[in-house]
């Protein structure tokens, strides 16, 4: 005597046909498969086709690589920023420290291109602009203060 055996099969609509419109079904598991690997199959007679549109997780995973390419991007671009405005700081810095120096040679009436001493020019900063030779002396006593290096006039250049 014979068994019998009962097979549940679970059919997924898979379309009509794009050529002679003949609406079919097929495994649910073969229809994700088709989506999912794009491989051609057939209707009932016989006419190819394929699922050729992206699926909903290809698409969630192409803007998840685009967002994943943007981010890398603007967190490279902020490193770079970061390394810049560093620069830019430490240029400053230096320009200032340099302008300071000028500025405090001619409040001594020392020429910034020749650094020669000229008593007219130290004497003219001391008797009309007495503030201006009071502000030098105020930031030379400050950056002391800060631990900053202020520059020496008789070290720079001859």
């Amino acid at each position: 005597m014979g068994a019998a055996v009962s097979v549940l099969i679970t059919l997924e609509d898979m379309g009509a046909c794009y050529s002679c419109g003949t609406r079919f079904a097929a495994e649910a598991r073969f229809k994700q498969n088709r989506l999912r690997d794009h491989g051609t199959f057939y209707c009932p007679n016989g006419h190819a086709q394929s699922y050729c549109g992206e699926t909903e997780a290809e698409r969630l995973k192409k803007e998840l690589d685009a967002e994943k390419l943007a981010r890398e991007r603007a967190e490279s671009l902020a490193r770079q920023r970061g390394v810049e405005v560093g620069n830019l700081q430490r240029t400053k810095k230096q320009v200032l420290g340099k302008l300071r120096a000028v500025k405090q040679r001619v409040a001594h009436g020392i020429c910034p291109c020749c650094k020669r001493t000229f008593v007219q020019l130290q004497r003219h900063i001391a008797t009309k602009h007495p503030s201006w030779l009071e502000e030098q002396e105020k930031a030379r006593r400050e950056a002391a203060q800060g631990g900053v290096a202020w520059p020496d006039d008789k070290t720079e250049g001859t």
